[in-house]
């Protein structure tokens, strides 16, 4: 529903790898989290910073470019950024209805949202998403405005 709501209400463009429409360029939301490259591709604004994150891929199982083991340094990291989820830090469409899935979730039904990563037994780190930390607030009041909330 995300992914529909995020083409129709017009926070990005259709998600064609082969183009990048001015809709996914020119978006308020997507801007938030992303910047265009070279004109031909979205990267995130973070990929300096947590390069990591970058180098998220899913279902990819054992060909997955992040192991097991750096789920704690890669949870830390992301929650130092405005993304609300690791799949929502993949690209600019997953972003977009990961921020909504969660939004909906946390926000109107009111349901928990945190991620545990724990090591040998031992609880690691608590991840909350940035909804529910408030490090996307602007990325939230994005999301508000095209669904006509507030």
């Amino acid at each position: 529903l995300g992914h529909v709501l995020g083409l129709a209400l017009g926070a990005h463009g259709f998600w064609d790898p082969r183009k990048l429409p001015s809709a996914t360029r020119e978006s308020p939301f997507i801007l938030r989290s992303w910047e265009v490259e070279s004109g031909k591709r979205m990267v995130s604004r973070w990929r300096g910073e947590f390069p990591s994150l970058s180098s998220l891929t899913f279902y990819q199982f054992d060909e997955a470019k992040l192991s097991l083991t750096e789920a704690e340094a890669t949870y830390r990291a992301l929650a130092k950024t405005n993304f609300p989820s690791l799949y929502g830090a993949t690209n600019p469409f997953d972003d977009f209805a990961e921020t909504f899935a969660i939004y909906v979730h946390t926000r109107l039904l009111g349901k928990p949202y945190r991620v545990e990563v724990y090591r040998a037994g031992e609880r690691r780190l608590v991840y909350r998403s940035c909804l529910q930390a408030g490090t996307c607030a602007k990325k939230v009041a994005a999301l508000e405005a095209l669904l006509g909330i507030r």
